[in-house]
């Protein structure tokens, strides 16, 4: 099951999980991509926003509305970051003129438990 995870700057990255993995497992999932993997954030859904608790598994998450979608939030900061994510992914990112969007596509071989791909975009 595809989940797509948007962080604050934009950028999108989708990985595919099996139906009884869970929020933890996407957890996991993501904190490979962060500067700061140890930094606090959570996962949640837009609407209605709920954050997502570890044990829910990944067949939870798809049937929530906007279907198959988690947010990051890092929570309240005293000096935001303009960035969260690596410098690998946010280095392949451009200012795009206002008509195109950019996609990174990067196929990665993570642990047997997470995804197999990842599929990371900047939607602007």
């Amino acid at each position: 099951m595809e989940i797509c995870v948007n962080f604050p700057e934009g950028v999108s990255i989708k990985g595919f999980f099996r139906p009884h993995e869970t929020v933890e497992d996407v957890y996991g999932f993501i904190k490979p991509f962060l500067k700061n993997p140890d930094q606090e954030f959570y996962l949640y859904t837009a609407s209605p926003r709920l954050i997502m608790p570890h044990y829910r598994t990944v067949k939870d998450i798809v049937y929530l509305p906007p279907y198959n979608t988690l947010y990051v939030s890092f929570g309240v900061s005293n000096s935001p970051q303009k960035s969260y994510l690596k410098d690998y992914i946010t280095k392949y990112m451009k200012v795009p003129n206002s008509t195109s969007g950019l996609n990174i596509n990067k196929v990665t071989t993570l642990k047997p438990s997470f995804a197999t791909s990842t599929n990371l975009s900047c939607q602007w």
